[in-house]
């Protein structure tokens, strides 16, 4: 048995199944060949018309060693055949010939079929835009927790920080690192909300991702009306230098009276200017009035430097401290 199809954009196909996984599935008709990955949360598959077989009849399913395979793929001629319960597989770049070798292990495919049923019917159902969540989900990438969506509101715990972002994004609750495979889809692909999955597809090739159960309640309203003590805004940009250079500290503090930013590390302390001023007190006035501000660490090693924001508004409560990063983006922690 021996058939080939003609891979145009590997360097996406290498991304797609990047997950540390130690097969790719693969299932061939007459027709098509589809290379899958079905993980609990995550259905991702790509598939390709044979554009040479040398059999009518052509029903076969396999699983392809993962990393083998995708260091080797390569736009051009991708040829398979099957001898004696062996699979042989031939790459071809820059003229130069690169085979694989593999016995036969057959995957399930009840998985595959559920999910073709799905791709099948998601036209059928509101496609919708992921984009307003983009910078949420690379704030959030690290967190096991899941963003949810509820009434415009997209919201997660990152650590002691809730990050808040106004969407246009229709309810859901998602996972950080299933919605950033979402959003790495090229922008061409229609994204589906079916029941209790979201889909991200093309003819072609996608993803069908698992929706994740809201773990928080929306909060959202009741931290907006907190009274609040006064709106400080922070420039950090005097301060970049010492964030790039100092990686290691446990505690970052902004003092408002000497206007400075204050990491220390037990006994070690660094400290770079800022710029702080108050919307609409004296500033020396408030200042001396206010304590210190001690920030959760992650909100400079992480958050900050993803959002790429130097400027940022800081309005107190008897008991939160409120962050604006952008004009859609909250965070809000407790003060200690």
């Amino acid at each position: 048995m021996r058939f080939s199809i003609i891979v145009k954009d590997s360097k996406f196909i290498k991304s797609m199944f990047r997950d540390k996984t130690e097969f790719l599935d693969v299932f061939v008709t007459e027709e098509v060949i589809v290379f899958f990955t079905d993980f609990t949360t995550v259905f991702s598959y790509c598939m390709f018309k044979l554009v040479d077989y040398d059999e009518k009849e052509i029903n076969l399913n396999f699983r392809i060693p993962r990393e083998g395979f995708l260091s080797l793929l390569c736009d051009g001629v991708l040829s398979f055949s099957e001898f004696e319960n062996i699979i042989y597989v031939r790459f071809t770049n820059n003229d130069i010939p690169y085979t694989m070798q593999f016995p036969i292990q057959t995957c399930n495919l009840q998985g595959l079929a559920d999910k073709l049923d799905l791709l099948e019917e998601a036209s059928e159902f509101p496609r919708i835009s992921l984009d307003d969540l983009r910078l949420l989900g690379r704030l959030s990438r690290n967190s096991n927790l899941p963003i949810t969506v509820d009434n415009g509101v997209a919201y997660i715990s990152v650590g002691e920080l809730l990050i808040f972002s106004k969407t246009e994004c229709t309810d859901l609750s998602v996972y950080p690192n299933n919605l950033n495979q979402l959003l790495s889809q090229p922008s061409h692909c229609d994204v589906y909300n079916v029941r209790n999955y979201i889909i991200s597809c093309t003819d072609n090739y996608g993803i069908v991702v698992r929706k994740a159960l809201s773990v928080l309640p929306n909060d959202y309203e009741f931290i907006k009306s907190q009274k609040r003590i006064d709106v400080i805004d922070i420039d950090l940009t005097p301060a970049n230098s010492l964030l790039s250079w100092i990686k290691k500290y446990d505690t970052a503090v902004l003092d408002l009276l000497s206007k400075a930013l204050v990491l220390k590390q037990d006994s070690t302390s660094y400290s770079a200017p800022i710029t702080a001023t108050s919307a609409s007190s004296s500033d020396n006035l408030l200042f001396s009035s206010l304590p210190d501000i001690s920030f959760p660490e992650i909100i400079f090693k992480q958050i900050l430097s993803v959002a790429k924001s130097n400027q940022i508004k800081v309005s107190l409560t008897k008991k939160l401290v409120r962050i604006r990063i952008t004009e859609n983006t909250l965070l809000v922690f407790r003060r200690r």
